[in-house]
């Protein structure tokens, strides 16, 4: 499977070109887009978030406190450093995942960070 990668910061064009390639029929996988998935109702990720930090982490229907858990990692490194660890090999996997489910003569990969 060749994987072409397209990265840039946000507000750089990733979705505009990917969303031509994916007019053509060609399977994008959006780191971005995959970033979330650990962090959903029942995943393990937000699960153990919430080991962590308490219920305080998460909203009254159950998601995740995005601005509570940003406040917390930018104020201690280690919690970054921790949420990282934790992060990145789930979203790792789920990349995986969607390219080797990929059917198109080749797959893109968008994300901010490729190396």
């Amino acid at each position: 499977m060749f994987v072409l990668g397209v990265t840039g910061g946000i507000g750089s064009g990733k979705s505009a070109a990917t969303e031509i390639f994916s007019s053509l029929g060609i399977k994008i996988v959006d780191a971005d887009v995959l970033s979330r998935v650990p962090v959903q109702k029942g995943e393990s990720g937000l699960l153990e978030i919430e080991k962590r930090y308490g219920k305080e982490i998460l909203l009254s229907s159950g998601d995740l406190d995005r601005k509570k858990l940003r406040e917390i990692i930018f104020e201690k490194e280690e919690e970054k450093d921790w949420l990282e660890s934790l992060l990145h090999p789930l979203i790792a996997d789920l990349i995986v995942e969607e390219i080797k489910s990929s059917t198109s003569k080749y797959t893109i990969l968008a994300s901010p960070l490729l190396f």
